[in-house]
């Protein structure tokens, strides 16, 4: 089950008929000027979550980005984190704008909305303190091994491979060690595993084709 905080952000714009909180912008979406209705997305992510914690089988994968990881996961509670993996994508702001403006203008699937660059240069400008980041979920009492931080820079090929190891370790359920022999060659950094959240670009795909990836195709 995929939740993300774009449906809830867009009935806020939508009912933010006199532009109080949001403004609209290209390709029918919209920038947000008031950030305090980010806060009250990853609420409504948490309860849309809650109805489906009860069922046995079910992955429940979370999407958001914020320019704040530690003011974000503050939002929830820490019992609905304690037993969650958390995975962070990295990239630089002009890969980031490169992306959503061409998945925007050429969409294959209904998520490839629509930020403008000014709003994406403006709120992500500031890194966020990936130290801070683990202590602050070490306190929740989840382990490093639930955590990974994926430069999110390269091919897909090389994207999915990371993604792949580190999903398959826990998806085992024999332990908190991935079951993988090999470890894919590193454009992940690692505390133990490592942990990622998505950045400016909700998706992983390759700006720059690669002569050497075969699947190093525009996504």
């Amino acid at each position: 089950m995929h939740i993300n905080d774009y449906p809830f952000l867009f009935a806020q714009f939508k009912a933010d008929i006199h532009h109080h909180k949001f403004k609209p912008s290209g390709c029918g979406g919209f920038d947000v000027t008031d950030f305090s209705v980010l806060d009250v997305a990853l609420h409504a992510i948490e309860q849309e979550a809650q109805k489906y914690l009860a069922q046995p089988h079910k992955l429940l994968l979370l999407e958001f980005a914020r320019n704040d990881y530690i003011q974000a996961l503050k939002q929830f509670q820490p019992a609905f984190l304690r037993n969650s993996y958390f995975i962070f994508f990295e990239a630089n702001l002009d890969i980031c704008v490169n992306r959503v403006y061409e998945r925007a203008y050429h969409p294959t699937n209904r998520d490839d909305h629509f930020i403008s660059e000014e709003m994406i240069r403006s709120y992500y400008q500031e890194e966020n303190d990936e130290l801070l980041i683990y202590q602050l979920l070490a306190q929740y009492g989840i382990s490093k091994k639930r955590i990974c931080i994926i430069q999110n820079t390269g091919t897909r090929k090389k994207f999915y491979e990371h993604l792949r190891y580190f999903v398959s370790g826990f998806l085992s359920k024999k332990s908190d060690e991935p079951t993988h022999t090999q470890e894919p060659q590193s454009d992940c950094k690692e505390y133990s595993m490592v942990y990622s959240t998505p950045s400016a670009a909700h998706q992983a795909y390759e700006w720059q084709s690669q002569p050497n990836d075969s699947d190093a195709s525009q996504i």
